[in-house]
């Protein structure tokens, strides 16, 4: 016989989703779901026209092409790529404010500099040296993968 491993989130009495481990990980139902199970970069904005915008970042939305209202984007800290570089509307520019090495893994604290956030990073040793990064100093990081969800008001 073989097991199967189901979650259940609930919230407020509230079945909010089910699935596999996995699945409720990588494809998270609502801001809820997403926020509950990790830790996760949260960005306040808006949806428009098939894309989403915080600050000077603009990511494709294509799946709310035809929405327009606020929005929630979430970024895990390991789904990030730190560039030296302006990558225009694609990257957020940030200012390495803390750096913590644990074992192979750097956490990284920024300070958003075009809106009024952080963002916690974690990237590898190895990438960590051959970028060879500073506190204080600016960087830009460009988010992998962003999951979004519309707020309706």
């Amino acid at each position: 016989m073989k097991l199967h491993r189901v979650v259940v989130i609930i919230h407020d009495g509230k079945i909010e989703q089910i699935g596999t481990p996995e699945a409720v990980y990588e494809h998270p139902a609502n801001p809820f779901v997403y926020d509950f199970i990790g830790s996760a970069n949260r960005f306040n904005g808006k949806i428009f026209k098939g894309k989403f915008v915080d600050g000077s970042f603009e990511t494709e939305a294509p799946q709310y092409k035809k929405e327009e209202t606020n929005g929630l984007g979430f970024v895990r800290p390991h789904h990030f790529i730190i560039e030296k570089k302006d990558c225009g509307n694609h990257s957020i520019p940030a200012k390495i404010k803390h750096i913590h090495a644990v074992g192979p893994v750097v956490h990284l604290d920024l300070e958003r500099t075009d809106a009024p956030a952080n963002l916690e990073i974690e990237i590898n040793k190895e990438e960590f040296q051959f970028l060879n990064l500073h506190q204080e100093e600016l960087v830009h990081v460009r988010p992998k993968k962003v999951e979004i969800f519309p707020i309706n008001h």
